[in-house]
C-alpha cells in the first residue's frame, strides 16, 4: 500500500487532478476527481499492475488528461469495478485473499 499511497499523492504530477485512495475491508478504493470530463470520453485500462485512466474534459481548452497510477500486489485487477458520477471516477477493486 505504501506504493500506491507515493504514486497516487506525488506533487509531481501536472494534470491536476485529486487521487484519494483507501482501503475498506478486501477492496481498495480509487477516486479521482475528473471535473468536467465527458463520461463517455472516461477510460480506464489494467496492465501490468499499473491502471491509466484518460479523459476528455468539456471545457473551452478542450485537454484531455491522463493519470497512470502503479497498483500494489495482490489486487484481482479482473474485477476492478469502475463508475463515474458527479465528475468522481471511482475504481473498486478486490484484494485477493492469501492463500
Amino acid at each position: 500500500m505504501l506504493r500506491l499511497s507515493a504514486r497516487v499523492f506525488d506533487t509531481t504530477r501536472t494534470s491536476g487532478c485529486r487521487l484519494d485512495a483507501h482501503r475498506e475491508d478486501d477492496t481498495l478504493h480509487l477516486n479521482i476527481d475528473l471535473p468536467g470530463a465527458d463520461p463517455a470520453d472516461v477510460a480506464v485500462d489494467v496492465h501490468d499492475d499499473v491502471v491509466t485512466i484518460s479523459a476528455a474534459r468539456r471545457r473551452r481548452d478542450e485537454k484531455t488528461i491522463e493519470e497512470q497510477v502503479a497498483l500494489p500486489d495482490g489486487l484481482d485487477t479482473d474485477r476492478l469495478d469502475a463508475q463515474y458520477d458527479e465528475g468522481v471516477l471511482t475504481l473498486r477493486i478486490p484484494i485477493r485473499k492469501a492463500a
